[in-house]
């Protein structure tokens, strides 16, 4: 999938066409395959930037960043689930993206706020809160969080602490902070 991305990604004044083309054709996909893996590729921790971050900003990290962990998630319904949203005709005026999601037919791009999620092109997905939350349950997305910042979260209040949760400081783990993280979930 990468590979595909990078020359898609050539030249930087077609670029943000060309991926917006890729993510309506792949979107638009009448045929939704069944999906046994997905790559989670997020922003680690309550990253304040001074600018939004676009769809086009987090594609570019991606394609640059390896994947660090294999996940085996054990649980079909989960991508099922996954495999069968749709999108809605809604757009996201004010997107500031934290973490992408690619399966085998499309892009799923999910905000700061929680339950803000769309495509390439900022067009709403019909995705419930709890599939976004088990989500990042599963990619250890929270775990870059420190406890006490979680509670703020409204998908935290709702369904409160992962029972895998366990903190990383991104900090003091590497000379270099971690900012970026791309995890590989499977199923079993």
């Amino acid at each position: 999938m990468a590979d595909i991305i990078q020359n898609i990604v050539k030249t930087p004044t077609k670029r943000i066409l060309r991926l917006i083309l890729l993510s309506q054709f792949l979107s638009l996909n009448a045929c939704t395959p069944t999906i046994k893996e997905i790559h989670v590729f997020y922003l680690t921790g309550d990253v304040d930037t001074s600018v939004s971050v676009s769809t086009s900003d987090l594609l570019k990290e991606y394609i640059h960043t390896p994947c660090t962990d294999t996940i085996v998630v054990g649980n079909t319904l989960f991508f099922d689930t996954l495999s069968n949203i749709k999108i809605k005709d809604k757009r996201m005026p004010n997107f500031d993206g934290r973490v992408i999601i690619i399966t085998n037919n499309r892009f799923i791009f999910i905000g700061r706020q929680p339950f803000e999620v769309c495509d390439f092109s900022y067009r709403q997905f019909d995705i419930s809160e709890k599939m976004v939350y088990q989500i990042l349950v599963h990619s250890k997305y929270f775990n870059y969080w420190e406890k006490e910042t979680l509670f703020f979260r409204e998908d935290i209040k709702k369904y409160g602490i992962p029972h895998n949760y366990c903190e990383i400081d991104r900090f003091n783990t590497l000379k270099t902070p971690i900012r970026f993280c791309h995890v590989l979930l499977k199923d079993s």
